[in-house]
Formats: structure tokens, C-alpha cells, sequence
């Protein structure tokens, strides 16, 4: 699932949706390392991470692919990398994600 980040909120109305509609069994999500770093807890419930300009993220998205194989998996990824205002008119890649 490929999603726009507008809040803290976006990873939860995500695995709500999961629950409720597509009932994919495991929930994983892509988050910045540092982020993830900051909000560990977050390891336990389906978080990894990505490090930007790093070699390591052709290992992650390797990583991605082998849980995407799976279909009982779904993975939920913000390619902004950060937060944005739902009132932004353009939707911003980071330059480290647009080969995603």
C-alpha cells in the first residue's frame, strides 16, 4: 500500500483499513531509521526501517520485496519520507526514493 502522509495518524488509519477491508494477515511499514530509532516500540508491530543515503536501502527494499511475496503480507509505504500538509498541491518524493 502506497500512501500520502499527512499525520502520525496515516500508519493506523492504514492497518484499520487492513483490518476492516483488504485482511491481509501481517502488517508491515517502512519508516526512516531515525524515526523508527526514536519510536522503537514500533519494531513490535510491523515497523522497519530505511536509511536514507545509505547502500543499506537496496538491502530494505529487498527486504520489502521478500515480504511482498508473501500474500498474506501487506506493507504500507509513505514515498515522501515525511510528513506534508494534506493542503499541499504536489506530491514531493524524496530524491532518495524516486527509483522506488
Amino acid at each position: 500500500m502506497i500512501s500520502n502522509h499527512v499525520s502520525w495518524w496515516d500508519g493506523f488509519w492504514a492497518e484499520y483499513l487492513n483490518l476492516k477491508v483488504i485482511r491481509r494477515k501481517f502488517f508491515h511499514f517502512m519508516m526512516l531509521e531515525e524515526q523508527l530509532n526514536k519510536n522503537n516500540f514500533l519494531n513490535y508491530t510491523g515497523g522497519f526501517s530505511i536509511k536514507k543515503k545509505s547502500k543499506s536501502i537496496i538491502e530494505t527494499l529487498n527486504y520489502t520485496a521478500g515480504l511482498l511475496e508473501d500474500n498474506k503480507n501487506l506493507v504500507l509505504v509513505f514515498p515522501q519520507g515525511e510528513i506534508q500538509s494534506f493542503t499541499t498541491l504536489q506530491f514531493i518524493l524524496t530524491k532518495d526514493l524516486n527509483s522506488f
